[in-house]
């Protein structure tokens, strides 16, 4: 059974109500762990396999996923700004394959794209929430170790979970979409 306790207790045991006896919502996960996945997923818009929503939207305060399964009978993306989170789904009800190429980027991001260009048109553009429980630090992205500040790319840690030792010239003649063979630089 659980017990309900107004006092506003955070046991794992008790779930906390509001006065009027509905549940609180409770959080999922962490303020620093929301940040950094914000951060990641504003990357696939910015950078990755949604990038086209940069010309359909137009705006930097979107972020999300694409999926696109094996056999390509289904391709979505999972996006959200502050204020809004929509989902996108292109598929048959019978299996069928969507056909070559056709992807969460490409069949699924451009719809939600027009979509929630309309719902945001009028909101004004803003950061999403940010985290004390967060770090900058400029790194390699060939190696992950740290840099000095403006060489390599500038990541988010939890605080305590960076690299700590820049290494000077780490990063010299050295891009992130240098061509070079790091893993890193698939995404």
């Amino acid at each position: 059974n659980v017990s309900h306790d107004v006092s506003g207790s955070t046991s794992p045991f008790t779930e906390t109500v509001k006065p009027d006896g509905s549940a609180m919502p409770r959080r999922a996960i962490d303020d620093a762990t929301a940040y950094i996945m914000t951060d990641l997923l504003q990357d696939v818009v910015q950078n990755g396999t949604a990038r086209i929503l940069k010309k359909i939207v137009g705006r930097p305060d979107i972020a999300g996923k694409t999926g696109t399964t094996n056999d390509s009978e289904d391709a979505w993306f999972m996006g959200f700004s502050p204020d809004y989170t929509c989902g996108v789904w292109v598929g048959f009800d019978d299996h069928l394959p969507l056909g070559p190429g056709e992807t969460g980027g490409k069949a699924a991001a451009p719809i939600w794209g027009r979509f929630m260009k309309e719902v945001l048109k009028d909101v004004p553009i803003r950061d999403f929430p940010s985290s004390e429980g967060v770090e900058r630090r400029w790194i390699d992205p060939s190696t992950g170790l740290a840099t000095a500040k403006g060489e390599g790319i500038e990541e988010i840690f939890r605080i305590g979970s960076a690299p700590k030792e820049p290494t000077p010239g780490l990063v010299k003649n050295n891009s992130f979409d240098s061509g070079s063979d790091s893993d890193v630089d698939q995404f």
